[in-house]
């Protein structure tokens, strides 16, 4: 039942997360040559990381809260099989009226809750991906726009740099060009 209470903010949250991406990344791997299952292994699930994370968070989270699908469909039986944590808090305090024992529970269940999400937040967080931009300041004095690159993808529309050996590549409006990087102030363009 808990699946399916949180299915539909679920799908809105990853609905959401799927219009956040940009279309150009999906247009520069095109470009590249990359096919449907490399677009959604290099863009698509990284980009809906954060939101996957978010989700595995908050779920996990509220895995702990079933109380009322307990105690409404079958008050923690047959033989307290089905009997949950914060179930056993409720009756160990409003059933019994052993509010120490009761207040424990609680305790320690609040400290499960932290160590869950102190643990999921400082080790699967590491394989999260925020999108960034790299931007090169150095080519706007030539009018050419910040550019942008993203997971090894060219994005066409701005300027893109990608640095092979000892010659950068520029990807301005869909058109590669070379640029030689012989001197530090002057900028070369020929065509490729």
């Amino acid at each position: 039942i808990g699946v399916w209470q949180s299915f539909g903010y679920n799908v809105i949250l990853y609905m959401s997360g799927l219009k956040q991406i940009n279309k150009q990344l999906y247009e520069a791997a095109e470009l590249d040559g990359a096919g449907v299952f490399q677009k959604l292994r290099k863009i698509t699930l990284p980009a809906l990381s954060p939101v996957t994370f978010f989700v595995v968070v908050i779920t996990t989270l509220f895995s702990f809260r079933v109380f009322a699908t307990v105690q409404i469909l079958t008050k923690g039986g047959p033989g307290n099989a089905s009997s949950v944590w914060v179930y056993y808090i409720w009756r160990e305090a409003f059933r019994y009226f052993e509010t120490g024992t009761a207040s424990t529970a609680a305790s320690l269940l609040f400290l499960c809750m932290l160590i869950i999400t102190f643990i999921m937040v400082r080790f699967v967080q590491k394989k999260v991906f925020y999108q960034q931009e790299e931007r090169y300041q150095g080519f706007t004095n030539q009018g050419v726009c910040p550019s942008r690159i993203f997971n090894n993808f060219l994005v066409p529309g701005s300027a893109t740099i990608r640095l092979d050996g000892k010659h950068l590549f520029l990807l301005t409006c869909g058109s590669v060009r070379e640029v030689s990087h012989n001197l530090p102030q002057q900028f070369r363009c020929a065509g490729v």
